[in-house]
């Protein structure tokens, strides 16, 4: 139908209008050209005015369900890191939420940016043997595992990691417990000494996780 149409074009022009405004700043002679491109009589970019807030236009449902879409997605990543995939292995995504519609009409957006299929969506999921596991959005995310790595050489790889940083974190320990090491050594060095420990602390704790999810 026409009028839906122009509906969209006025839309079109709208978002292309404050988006060349915006980033103006950042790319004054791209967006200038673009500008003096577009239909009718308008003053230079330079010296439009600056797009005022429409608070009547905010959506604050659809922010919110894009977040939550975000942070589904941005979880989804960080497993997929975490656990080493690559990118050319699509991994078995299940989304468990007592509210599967919610993020029905997302699932494409999930499994284009997140680079998974998600096989299901319901309270009822269960959760793989061997996964990956997060929480975002109020919602349990798994990413099933099995076929994408050899399940029993990762637990070795882990265990014998975990093992190794124990015995880094139990040394930087008793490093700091030295009072003699403290009253000796500069600040700076008992400061990166301090955060070599956190970081190694906090790396141990993602692996005996990422341990007990394999193990499932």
């Amino acid at each position: 139908p026409a009028e839906p149409a122009r509906a969209a074009r006025r839309t079109l022009l709208a978002v292309l209008e404050t988006s060349l405004h915006l980033l103006h700043p950042l790319m004054p002679f791209v967006t200038e050209e673009v500008w003096s491109h577009l239909r009718g009589e308008r003053p230079l970019l330079i010296v439009s005015p600056w797009p005022a807030p429409r608070p009547e236009s905010r959506d604050e449902t659809a922010e919110r369900e894009i977040g939550d879409l975000q942070e589904i997605v941005v979880i989804l990543r960080n497993i997929r890191a975490e656990m080493g995939l690559p990118p050319s292995q699509r991994g078995r995504a299940l989304l468990r939420t007592s509210d599967p519609s919610r993020f029905e009409a997302g699932r494409s957006a999930i499994e284009f940016l997140a680079r998974v299929s998600v096989a299901e969506i319901s309270p009822e999921v269960v959760k793989p043997r061997s996964a990956g596991t997060g929480i975002a959005a109020g919602v349990e995310v798994y990413i099933d595992l099995e076929g994408l790595i050899d399940v029993e050489a990762e637990k070795r790889r882990l265990s014998k990691e975990i093992e190794r940083l124990g015995k880094l974190v139990e040394s930087s320990r008793g490093r700091l417990g030295d009072e003699a090491f403290l009253a000796k050594a500069r600040e700076d060095v008992v400061a990166r000494e301090r955060a070599r420990l956190s970081e190694m602390e906090e790396t141990r704790g993602k692996l005996e996780r990422h341990l007990v999810a394999l193990q499932g």
